[in-house]
C-alpha cells in the first residue's frame, strides 16, 4: 500500500503506511521485512518537498536492518529481497531526490537481480538510462534504454510504460542527436505506438 501510495503521488500516505508496516515487521522479527518497510519510508520522504534529510535517516535505518539480516531466516514470500533488490529501492529514492550520480551507483548494483523479475529489472534499467541522460552520457543512456524497451515489449504493465516514457522525456532535449533520435524511433517500433508517442517531443 505504501508503494501504491507513492505511485499515485501521495507521499505522506506512503510514509505513514510504511511506518505502520514497521510495527508488523518488528513483531515478526524479520530484519529483511523491516528493511523493506524502512526503505519504503525513505522513498516516501524522497518524494516530499524538503524530505532529503528524513530520507537519509530512513535509509540509514534500512541499511542497519539489512546488516542484521541473514538469508537463512527468510520465509519463502521474502526471498525476492536481496542486495540487488535493496539497491533498486535506494536508486529510486535518489531518483526522486534528483541525485543522478547516486542513482547510477545503485541502479548498476540492482542489475544483478534475478532475471526472472523482468518487470522490476525493466524499471531499474530505465532509471539508470534516465540518470545517464541527465548526466549527458547519451550513448549509454540510449543503449540502456533499448534494453529496457526490449524487456518491456510484451509486458502489459502501465508502470513499465510509464518508466519508458520517462526515459524518452529525459532524452527529449537531445532529440536532435542522431543516436537519441534512433532510440526514440526504436522505442516506437518495439512498443505500442499510442503508449509511447505522447512522450515524443
Amino acid at each position: 500500500m505504501s508503494q501504491q501510495a507513492h505511485y499515485v503521488a501521495q507521499a505522506d500516505q506512503a510514509v505513514d503506511m510504511a511506518r505502520a508496516a514497521q510495527a508488523v515487521a518488528r513483531r515478526a522479527g524479520l530484519p529483511v521485512l523491516m528493511t523493506e518497510c524502512q526503505v519504503m519510508e525513505a522513498h516516501g520522504y524522497a518524494a516530499q518537498e524538503g524530505g532529503a534529510r528524513a530520507c537519509a535517516r530512513a535509509l540509514t535505518r534500512a541499511e542497519a536492518s539489512y546488516d542484521r539480516a541473514t538469508s537463512t531466516e527468510l520465509p519463502p514470500w521474502l526471498v525476492y529481497f536481496d542486495e540487488a533488490y535493496f539497491a533498486a529501492k535506494v536508486a529510486h529514492c535518489f531518483r526522486d531526490l534528483g541525485r543522478p550520480a547516486e542513482v547510477d551507483q545503485y541502479a548498476r548494483k540492482s542489475l544483478d537481480m534475478d532475471p526472472a523479475y523482468r518487470r522490476g529489472k525493466s524499471f531499474n534499467i530505465s532509471i539508470l538510462a534516465m540518470s545517464l541522460a541527465t548526466r549527458g552520457s547519451l550513448k549509454e543512456a540510449c543503449e540502456q534504454g533499448r534494453t529496457a524497451v526490449d524487456m518491456a515489449a510484451g509486458l502489459t504493465s502501465a508502470r513499465v510504460y510509464r518508466y519508458i516514457r520517462d526515459v524518452l522525456r529525459v532524452l527529449g532535449p537531445f532529440a536532435a542527436e542522431e543516436e537519441v533520435a534512433e532510440f526514440m524511433d526504436y522505442a516506437e517500433e518495439r512498443l505500442p505506438v499510442l503508449r509511447v508517442r505522447g512522450a515524443r517531443p
